[in-house]
């Protein structure tokens, strides 16, 4: 991890993939948090599993403001998150321990059932505006994405309007969380490096969060999960 810590050096944009359900993902990640924080570095966390409406209670938990109890409550982490708190506690202590800003940068579920049924209209248009055209069709990662549902993840059709729900949001979680963390990163003081805690679907042959971060932003990134850095850029 050290070894990696130092070739992050120019790195301002760190996109640190998970498999959500694997603890080595999970303590990877504490690992890499901390040090960072150990190395002086300004490290902003930035997160999958929350939207900005968690940001207040974020901070009332990086600051020790709340209890564990008292934040999933506040952060409604169990209505914006399908993944128990359990897998995520050590990397939020990390985050506490060293005092880490932290911020949710996915989109709400009212957003994301909007998106699923095909009511783009309805959207908020301040989110419009903020992230502008997200529904781009970027044909390898299309392809991709239909291999993996057709696959061993439970035989989807390809073709079917399960599948163009699946990519819709696909498409609206990588655009979002692309351009919310390099803007993140762009805001850090010089030296200073954003760390996106993302599923690794999301990075996948520099097609997702990754592609949309690059096409905003000019910053030195770099995708990486668990102990394998998987593509610079």
């Amino acid at each position: 991890d050290e070894a990696l810590t130092d070739r992050l050096f120019p790195v301002r944009l760190l996109l640190l993939g998970e498999h959500h359900m694997e603890a080595r993902s999970h303590a990877f990640q504490a690992r890499m948090l901390e040090q960072l924080s150990l190395s002086g570095r300004t490290v902003t966390v930035a997160l999958e599993m929350l939207p900005p409406a968690a940001n207040e209670a974020l901070e009332g938990w990086r600051t020790g403001a709340l209890s564990e109890e008292h934040f999933l409550e506040q952060s409604a982490w169990y209505e914006h998150w399908g993944f128990p708190w359990s897998y995520y506690r050590d990397v939020f202590l990390t985050i506490r321990t060293h005092g880490l800003p932290v911020r949710g940068v996915n989109v709400d579920e009212p957003t994301r059932r909007a998106v699923r049924e095909g009511r783009v209209a309805e959207l908020d248009p301040g989110l419009r505006e903020e992230i502008g055209d997200w529904r781009e069709v970027v044909s390898p990662h299309r392809t991709w994405l239909q291999g993996l549902m057709g696959g061993s993840h439970g035989g989807m059709d390809p073709e079917s309007e399960a599948f163009e729900r699946l990519y819709r949001i696909q498409r609206l979680w990588d655009r979002v969380m692309g351009l919310r963390a390099a803007r993140l990163a762009e805001a850090q003081p010089p030296g200073g490096i954003t760390v996106l805690l993302i599923g690794s679907g999301h990075l996948a042959h520099k097609l997702g969060a990754n592609l949309q971060a690059a096409r905003v932003s000019a910053l030195p990134q770099l995708t990486v999960w668990d102990d394998i850095v998987f593509r610079k850029e």
